[in-house]
């Protein structure tokens, strides 16, 4: 006798795509989902992105291909050597360390005082997300996929007077890694810098070790 499984949830790996870049459309599915199937960009947009980690920075290129005009980064002082380097790199228009400067003022320096359209927030961390809802121009949109341990302050008077939308999201589902797929093998979305540390089952403590680091935009391990 035998048996058949019969799913249709299944993702055809482009044949320009590698497994270890196919590897990326988790994280980047993540963002898929809440920034192009949610918030949505549109032509023009300025875009901040609260944090440099890998969703982050796969975000940045998303929301470049997908439109947006100008891109800025915030992040803190571990993300100088590195995270900040590969966001130059994969288009941001600037980056801001959040722990050295005022990353509001400079926002609204950069737009002559009105606000961004944008705001996605891929930290977490309950002191960038209130100064997103500080850098929205009035009817800008907040984009919430980090998150938080603990509450947050949500600043309702601010947000109604602002008149913003709010999206959150969480996880991602078939039609974002199909988009993240395709945007892969054509070009749009990068994978250098992401691939670069694998590792084999075997070496899964060096793995993890590196992972903790920050210094990896992205750990890969190979069961073989």
């Amino acid at each position: 006798m035998v048996f058949y499984i019969i799913n249709e949830d299944f993702h055809k790996i482009p044949e320009n795509l590698s497994f270890e870049q196919a590897a990326l459309v988790e994280p980047m599915g993540i963002a898929a989902y809440a920034i192009l199937g949610k918030a949505g960009v549109r032509t023009g947009d300025f875009v901040v992105i609260l944090g440099t980690g890998p969703i982050a920075l796969l975000a940045l290129q998303m929301v470049k291909a997908a439109g947006a005009s100008r891109v800025v980064t915030t992040g803190l002082d571990a993300d100088e050597d590195s995270r900040f380097k590969a966001a130059r790199a994969f288009g941001a228009d600037m980056t801001i360390n959040a722990q050295r400067k005022d990353p509001v003022a400079l926002i609204k320096e950069a737009t002559g005082g009105k606000g961004v359209d944008l705001v996605i927030d891929l930290s977490g961390a309950p002191s960038a997300i209130l100064s997103g809802f500080k850098m929205l121009k009035k009817d800008g949109r907040f984009c919430a996929i980090g998150l938080p341990y603990g509450n947050v302050d949500f600043p309702w008077a601010e947000a109604v007077l602002g008149a913003y939308t709010v999206f959150f999201s969480f996880s991602s589902d078939f039609r974002a890694w199909e988009q993240c797929l395709q945007m892969m093998s054509q070009g749009k979305i990068k994978a250098d810098g992401f691939t670069d540390n694998c590792f084999s089952l075997d070496d899964w403590s060096k793995a993890l070790d590196t992972a903790r680091s920050g210094k990896a935009l992205k750990v890969i391990i190979k069961p073989s």
